[in-house]
């Protein structure tokens, strides 16, 4: 899921705003090791059943880009193994697809 073919963000854009983040907090818990977060300036879907699909593009409205919430692990064999979160679609993917990532303000 990575989107860096259609990012037109620099990446010390998110540098500069990753150093001003605060620890996330969930119900007044830190988050334990194993969540993250990924930046993205947009997101695809995708409908149709067959070649060539209809493909939508979906960006977060007035803003540059947002976070989906994630989990990642390390692997044994070496390196790391990411997931992206899903939810129930909002109103304008719910159209399109049946489930959705899970995008994130930022604090």
């Amino acid at each position: 899921m990575c989107n860096d073919f259609g990012n037109h963000i620099p990446y010390s854009d998110y540098l500069a705003a990753f150093s001003q983040t605060r620890i996330l907090r969930s119900e007044g818990r830190r988050f334990p090791v194993g969540r993250c977060l990924i930046p993205a300036s947009h997101f695809f879907e995708f409908t149709e059943t067959k070649s060539p699909k209809q493909k939508w593009k979906f960006t977060k409205a007035g803003e540059d880009w947002f976070c989906f919430a994630g989990l990642w692990r390390p692997m044994p064999e070496g390196g790391e193994a990411f997931t992206l979160l899903t939810t129930a679609p909002g109103p304008d993917v719910a159209l399109i697809h049946d489930r959705q990532m899970v995008g994130l303000a930022p604090l």
